[in-house]
C-alpha cells in the first residue's frame, strides 16, 4: 500500500471518528431535550387542569378568586407553550442533525444503501411543472448531452443494490433529488461550464458547516410534495386585492370589537351581522385559499431559514453567485433596496400560514374576521413575490445538486476533480489511479491508462474475473462524473470533453424481438452514427459481438476496430479473443496497443493482481475454473486436450 493510500485511509478514519463524536454528542442532547419535553408536557397538562378548576370556581360564585387564579394560569400556560415550542423546535433540529451526520458517516464508511431504482425514490408530484423536470443550469443542447438508459444501466448509475445515485445524492427535497439525478446523467461538453461547476462544488466543499446548516434548514421538506406549494404560488387570486377591500375588512373587524367594548350593542349587532354576511359571501373562496396555502406552513419556514443563510454571504464562483441571487432575494443580493430582506418576507408567509392552522369558531370569527384577513393577506403577500418563489425553488434545487457533488469531496477524500482541457486541440484522457466508486477503498486496486495522440484504441485481454469489466466501468464512470463537474475516484485525471458510449451489459429483448447479437449491433451502430457527426467519442466495448459464432465474431471485431481506428475517436475493447491482439503493438498498427490484467496460477487457484500491464495476455484460466467449480473430469480434461491441440 503506497503512502498516499495510507494517508487517505487515516484521513477517512479521522473524519469517521469526528462524525462519531458529533453523533454521540447530538444523541445525548436529544435524550436531554426529550426529558425536558416530557416535563413540559406534564406541566402543561397540570396547568390546564388548574384552569378548568378556576373555571369551576368562577361558576361556583367565587369569581374574584377565580379570575385572579385563572388570569395567572392562562399567562403561565401561554409561557409554557412558548418555551415548550422552542424546546420541540430544538429537539427537531438535533434529531435532524443526528440523521445528517449519520448519513455522512455511512458515506465515509462506504456503507451506502442503494435505492434500487432512483426514479422510485422520487417523490411523486401531482402536477406537471417545469421545475420538476428542468435541466441543470447551462445544460442545454450543444453544451451537454443525455446519457442513454442502456449506458446508465451498464454502469450501475441508478439501479442495483449499490449505485452511483445512492452514493452521490444528499439532496433533501424533491426538486433537489431530481436535479442531482439530472446532473449525473447530463455531462457537459463546454470546458468552461465544467470548470465553473467544479469551482462551485469545490468552494462549497471548503465549508462543510455551511452545507450542513443548509441541509438542516430544509430537512423537514424530505418527502414533501412540492406540487402542493407550486399550486398555491401559481394559483390566480380569488379575493379582491385593493385598498378598499383591505380597509373594509380591517374597519369591520375593529369596529365590531370597539363597539362591543364600549357597550354600543345596537351598533355592534349591525356590524356583527355585516361581518357574518362577509364571511358567508367569501366562504367558498376562503376555503379554496386555505386548501391552496396550507402548504405554506410547511414550506415557508424552511425557505426562510435557507434564505437567511445566504443573506449577506459572498461567493467566489460565478455559478454560486448566480444561484445565491434568487435564494437570498435577487434585489438584496445585488444590493438593490427593495423593502425588507427576502427571508423576512418568507417569514411573514410562514407566520400567516401557521395562524391559519388555528381553528376559530365561526361565532368568534364574525367578530374579528380573522379568516378573511389572513386569507387576503397570505394571497396578496404570495402574489407579490410569486416569481421570486419559483426562482427560489429552482435555485435551491441547483444548490442541493452542487452540495451533493461537494459532499463527496468532503466525506471521501480520495475523490478528486479532473483537469478539464479545452476542446479543439488533441483529444486526451489521462487516468491516473482510477478506482471503481462502489468497491471498498481499502480493498480496491487502482489502475492508470493514458489516451493521447499516440493511443486511440486500447485492446485489453485477461482471464475471467481478472478485473477487465471493473476497469472499463471505472473509466467510463470517471469520465461521466468529471464531465458533470463532479469529483471522481482518481488520484488525478486530465481529459477533453467526450461523448461516451458503452457496450458492456447487453441483453436480448423478447418483447421487442431483438436478439443479443442484434442488440450489440445496435450499440455499435450508435457509435458509428455518432462518429458521423463528431469525433470526440469515447466508446467502451466489453466482449464485442460475443453473441454470434466465433468465426464471424472475429471478422466483425477486426473490421470494426480497423474502421474505428480511422474515425478520430478513442476506444477501449476488452476481449478473450487473443487473435485480436495481433492488431496492436505492430509496425502497421498506429495508435493501437495491447494491455492485459496480470494473473498467476497456484495449483487450481488463480491469483489476480488486478493490475493493468502492457502487452497481450499470455495465459488463460477457463479450463482451470471448470475444474475448480467441480465439472465432471471428462469435460475439463477433454477441453484441455482440445485447447492444447489448437
Amino acid at each position: 500500500m503506497d503512502n498516499q493510500r495510507s494517508d487517505i485511509i487515516k484521513q477517512k478514519e479521522l473524519i469517521i471518528n469526528e462524525l462519531s463524536v458529533k453523533i454521540e454528542k447530538t444523541d445525548r442532547e436529544v435524550l436531554r431535550l426529550e426529558k425536558i419535553d416530557f416535563a413540559f408536557s406534564n406541566l402543561r397538562l397540570m396547568v390546564f387542569i388548574l384552569i378548568v378548576f378556576a373555571l369551576w370556581l368562577f361558576l361556583s360564585g367565587d369569581r374574584v378568586t377565580a379570575v385572579f387564579i385563572g388570569a395567572n394560569l392562562i399567562l403561565a400556560f401561554g409561557g409554557l407553550m412558548y418555551y415548550h415550542n422552542s424546546i420541540l423546535e430544538n429537539l427537531r433540529k438535533r434529531r435532524a442533525e443526528s440523521v445528517v451526520a449519520s448519513e455522512r458517516r455511512r458515506r465515509c464508511e462506504e456503507d451506502i444503501e442503494g435505492h434500487k431504482d432512483a426514479e422510485k425514490f422520487f417523490v411523486k408530484e401531482t402536477i406537471d411543472h417545469y421545475l420538476f423536470n428542468s435541466p441543470p443550469l447551462h445544460a442545454v443542447p450543444g453544451n451537454s448531452y443525455d446519457i442513454g438508459g442502456d449506458i446508465l444501466n451498464d454502469l450501475d448509475f441508478y439501479t442495483g443494490d449499490a449505485n452511483l445515485f445512492s452514493l452521490y445524492n444528499t439532496a433533501q427535497t424533491s426538486p433537489g433529488i431530481k436535479k442531482t439525478y439530472s446532473y449525473l446523467k447530463t455531462p457537459l461538453l463546454d470546458p468552461a461550464l465544467i470548470r465553473n461547476r467544479q469551482r462551485a462544488a469545490n468552494e462549497l466543499a471548503g465549508d462543510s458547516k455551511f452545507i450542513d446548516k443548509a441541509m438542516l434548514a430544509i430537512y423537514n421538506l424530505r418527502g414533501r410534495r412540492f406540487s402542493d406549494f407550486i399550486s398555491a404560488v401559481t394559483a390566480p387570486p380569488v379575493l379582491p386585492h385593493n385598498v378598499f377591500f383591505k380597509w373594509l375588512l380591517f374597519l369591520s373587524a375593529s369596529s365590531a370589537i370597539i363597539s362591543l367594548l364600549l357597550g354600543y350593542y345596537n351598533i355592534f349587532a349591525l356590524i356583527y351581522v355585516f361581518n357574518f354576511t362577509l364571511i358567508a359571501l367569501f366562504f367558498n373562496k376562503c376555503a379554496q385559499i386555505k386548501k391552496n396555502f396550507i402548504s405554506m406552513s410547511v414550506f415557508a419556514g424552511p425557505f426562510c431559514e435557507l434564505s437567511a443563510l445566504f443573506y449577506g454571504r459572498s461567493f467566489d464562483s460565478d455559478l454560486l453567485k448566480e444561484i445565491a441571487a434568487p435564494l437570498c432575494g435577487r434585489a438584496e443580493y445585488l444590493q438593490i433596496k427593495n423593502g425588507p430582506p427576502f427571508h423576512n418576507k418568507l417569514g411573514v408567509l410562514a407566520k400567516i400560514a401557521d395562524l391559519m392552522l388555528i381553528p376559530i369558531p365561526v361565532m368568534l370569527d364574525a367578530l374579528i374576521l380573522s379568516e378573511l384577513l389572513l386569507c387576503e393577506r397570505i394571497e396578496r403577500k404570495t402574489f407579490e413575490i410569486k416569481q421570486e418563489l419559483i426562482s427560489f425553488m429552482d435555485a435551491m434545487a441547483e444548490f442541493e445538486a452542487l452540495s451533493s457533488l461537494a459532499n463527496i469531496k468532503i466525506d471521501l477524500p480520495e475523490y478528486n476533480f479532473a483537469d478539464i482541457k479545452d476542446a479543439g486541440g488533441p483529444q486526451i484522457l489521462k487516468l491516473n489511479g482510477v478506482i471503481h466508486p462502489l468497491i471498498k477503498y481499502e480493498k480496491a486496486v487502482d489502475n492508470s491508462l493514458i489516451f493521447d495522440e499516440n493511443l486511440d484504441i486500447a485492446i485489453i485481454t485477461g482471464s475471467n474475473m481478472s478485473g477487465k469489466s471493473t476497469f472499463l466501468k471505472s473509466a467510463a464512470i470517471s469520465i461521466i462524473l468529471s464531465l458533470a463537474g463532479a469529483p471522481a475516484r482518481v488520484k488525478s485525471m486530465e481529459l477533453t470533453p467526450f461523448v461516451i458510449i458503452t457496450d458492456i451489459r447487453i441483453t436480448d429483448s423478447i418483447k421487442a424481438g431483438i436478439s443479443h447479437f442484434y442488440s450489440e449491433l445496435l450499440r455499435v451502430k450508435a457509435v458509428t452514427d455518432k462518429l458521423a457527426s463528431v469525433n470526440n467519442v469515447f466508446a467502451i466495448f466489453d466482449e464485442l459481438f460475443h453473441g454470434t459464432n466465433s468465426r464471424e465474431r472475429l471478422a466483425l471485431c477486426q473490421a470494426t476496430l480497423q474502421y474505428l481506428q480511422k474515425s478520430g475517436g478513442k476506444f477501449v475493447m476488452a476481449t478473450h479473443d487473443r487473435e485480436l491482439t495481433s492488431l496492436g503493438d505492430t509496425a502497421a498498427a498506429t495508435a493501437v496497443r495491447n494491455y492485459h490484467f496480470e494473473e498467476k496460477m497456484e495449483g487450481l487457484e488463480s491469483v489476480f493482481t488486478y493490475k493493468l500491464a502492457a502487452g497481450p495476455v499470455q495465459m488463460v484460466n477457463a479450463v482451470k475454473l471448470a475444474q475448480k467449480c467441480g465439472l465432471p473430469e471428462e469435460i475439463y480434461k477433454k477441453a484441455a486436450e482440445l485447447s492444447s491441440a489448437d
